[in-house]
C-alpha cells in the first residue's frame, strides 16, 4: 500500500476445484472479492480562490460533505512551493515572519451569503465557504479541511490580492 494506491491481482483459474471435506466432493473455486476505497488520509483542498472588494479580502473554499471544519493559514513567508503537513508548516515558521491560522469551525459559519460580510466571519455562499479579512500587506494563504478527525495537508499557498 502507498497512500492512496494498493496494487492487487486477482486471477480465476480455469476449472480449479477443492475438495469438500464435509461433503467429500469437489467443488469449482469462485472469487468474490470486495474493494475499499476508504481513503487513509483526508484529501487536500486542491482549488481555492481569493478576491478583494476593496474593503475585505476573502478565500472562497469548495465545501465538502464530511467536512468537520476548515483552517486558512496567512504569513508573509514566501515559500509559495510549500505542499505537507500545516504542523511542519507552522514548526517552520521563522523568527520576524507573520503567521496566523484560522480555524473555521462549522457552527460558526453564516448560512447565508451576506451583502455586507463582517471581518474574521465566514460564510455559506452556493458550494462555498468563503471566509472574510481584513489585510494590508502581501500575504500568501494556504487551506486545509478537516474530516474524520484528521487534517489536510496544505497543497498550496496563493498570493494575496491587494487591490
Amino acid at each position: 500500500e502507498d497512500k492512496r494506491k494498493v496494487a492487487f491481482c486477482v486471477e480465476s483459474p480455469s476449472e480449479a476445484k477443492v475438495y469438500d471435506t464435509n461433503f467429500g466432493i469437489f467443488i469449482d473455486v469462485n472469487y468474490e472479492l470486495a474493494l475499499d476505497f476508504t481513503a487513509d488520509l483526508t484529501f487536500p483542498i486542491e482549488d481555492f480562490s481569493m478576491d478583494y472588494d476593496g474593503d475585505l479580502h476573502s478565500v472562497s473554499i469548495p465545501v465538502r460533505q464530511n467536512a468537520q471544519q476548515y483552517a486558512v493559514y496567512l504569513t508573509d513567508f514566501e515559500d509559495l512551493d510549500y505542499v505537507g503537513a500545516s504542523g511542519d508548516f507552522i514548526g517552520a515558521q521563522l523568527e520576524g515572519v507573520y503567521f496566523r491560522f484560522v480555524d473555521i469551525h462549522l457552527n460558526e459559519i453564516g448560512l447565508e451569503c451576506p451583502v455586507g460580510p463582517l471581518e474574521n466571519k465566514a460564510y455559506y455562499c452556493g458550494n462555498e465557504l468563503v471566509y472574510y479579512f481584513e489585510s494590508d500587506q502581501v500575504l500568501y494563504v494556504g487551506v486545509t479541511v478537516w474530516e474524520n478527525g484528521e487534517e489536510s495537508n496544505i497543497n498550496s499557498f496563493k498570493e494575496l490580492i491587494l487591490e
